[in-house]
C-alpha cells in the first residue's frame, strides 16, 4: 500500500514550483528521530515509519552518525486485524 500511494499518486504531484520539488524528498522505511522519552533524557533514538518526505532533495536523517534532519510529514500505516468484524464493516463502507 506505501509503495501504491507514493509512487502511484504522490508522484503525480511533484512540481519544481511546489514544496514537492524532486522525487529524493520521497522516503519509504527510512529511520526518523524518535521522540524524546521522559525516563531516558539525552537519548535520541530513531524508529523507521513507513513514508516521509523530506524539505530538499536526497535529505536524509544522518550527518556523520548524528540525527539532525526533520521530515516535513510522516505516515504510518496500521492495519487492526484483531477486530475483524469493524474492518469489514469499514471496508464495506469505504466502497459505497
Amino acid at each position: 500500500m506505501i509503495n501504491l500511494y507514493a509512487w502511484g499518486r504522490l508522484t503525480k504531484e511533484v512540481r519544481s514550483e511546489s514544496l514537492l520539488h524532486d522525487l529524493t524528498q520521497i522516503g519509504i522505511e527510512v529511520a526518523v528521530r524518535q521522540k524524546p522519552i521522559a525516563k531516558f533524557p539525552g537519548i535520541v533514538r530513531t524508529v523507521r515509519k513507513d513514508w516521509f518526505i523530506w524539505p530538499t532533495a536526497g535529505m536524509t536523517l544522518w550527518k556523520e552518525n548524528v540525527p539532525h534532519n526533520e521530515p516535513l510529514a510522516v505516515m504510518e500505516w496500521k492495519v487492526n486485524h484483531r477486530n475483524r468484524a469493524a474492518h469489514l464493516l469499514n471496508r464495506r463502507s469505504a466502497q459505497r
